[in-house]
């Protein structure tokens, strides 16, 4: 299962499950699936309204390889995690995360009475998460991780920050943790 996007434009979309603007899913569980977002922005998309699974404001993405690049998310929010991207994955161990030249303004995840509302721009499983050369302006989580929510399930997330900067970011939860980055997992 494979997806690529570049140069597209995605304003004012909606969804009230996953992926306001794109969903993405491997359902075959096939261990070389991925998602490829290029040269794209993503103005005001939302996924509200199913309360625990709204999930991915701009983009939600499940079980298989996702690369972002070049790409800007402005106002995306999310009712459940990930207001700009949820990436998540049944078997974390299978695949990765790569974030590069990517802009957030004003992403965020609202939260819901079952204590979701993690990771204001991103959300993600995997094994390895490379943030390289990225903007987080503005950004805000219910729960944990302003900007940023990374784990794995296995304990096994490697997470490598490099060349970004996050402006402004916060969770709003009394009890929240990081109010930039919240990662579980070997090394940030």
């Amino acid at each position: 299962v494979y997806m690529d996007v570049s140069g597209a434009t995605f304003t004012n979309c909606h969804s009230v499950n996953e992926g306001g603007a794109l969903f993405h899913n491997n359902n075959t569980n096939q261990t070389t699936a991925y998602l490829t977002v290029r040269n794209s922005v993503f103005t005001n998309c939302y996924a509200t309204g199913n309360n625990r699974y709204s999930y991915g404001g701009a983009v939600c993405n499940k079980s298989s390889t996702l690369t972002v690049d070049s790409c800007r998310f402005e106002g995306c929010y999310a009712q459940s995690n990930g207001g700009a991207i949820n990436h998540g994955a049944e078997n974390p161990d299978r695949v990765k995360t790569t974030i590069t030249n990517s802009t957030f303004d004003s992403s965020r995840t609202t939260g819901t009475d079952g204590g979701y509302g993690f990771g204001g721009s991103v959300f993600t499983q995997a094994k390895s998460v490379e943030i390289t050369d990225c903007e987080f302006t503005g950004s805000t989580a219910y729960n944990h991780g302003g900007a940023l929510y990374c784990q794995s399930s296995a304990n096994s997330l490697q997470t490598t920050i490099s060349g970004t900067t996050f402006d402004n970011c916060s969770v709003t939860r009394s009890g929240g943790y990081g109010g930039a980055i919240y990662s579980l997992g070997k090394a940030l």
